[in-house]
């Protein structure tokens, strides 16, 4: 099913609603629930400071505060309190929770993560 063209958009608090040309009825929607929404950069509203969509994250260089290099974030684990980035380097797997004592740094135009990481990782 699909492609759709966006008709509008909107934001809701966290939500973010769409009105899709072609699907005008509510049993039309329910058929694409869980379906994957692919949508142009230049529709995405700016976000607040320390808030990031994913695809500005992933494959995002990080480094530790000391520049030691981390890896590349590879996948993000969406979390009831908070996400989770999944970084890479080699065979090497860091989880990193986004908090602020973690993630201390985020250059998009650089696309490089500063982070503290905590004993154990």
């Amino acid at each position: 099913m699909g492609p759709f063209r966006l008709q509008k958009h909107s934001v809701m608090g966290k939500a973010l609603l769409l009105k899709f040309e072609g699907l005008d009825s509510r049993e039309a929607v329910e058929e694409l629930v869980g379906t994957l929404v692919l949508l142009p950069v230049e529709k995405l509203r700016a976000l607040p400071d320390g808030e990031y969509y994913w695809q500005e994250l992933l494959g995002m260089e990080v480094y530790t505060e000391r520049g030691e290099y981390v890896g590349s974030i590879t996948s993000i684990i969406p979390c009831r309190a908070h996400d989770v980035y999944v970084c890479k380097h080699g065979v090497r797997e860091v989880l990193l929770p986004a908090v602020g004592d973690v993630i201390l740094k985020v250059d998009r135009q650089k696309r490089k993560m500063v982070v503290r990481l905590l004993e154990g990782l």
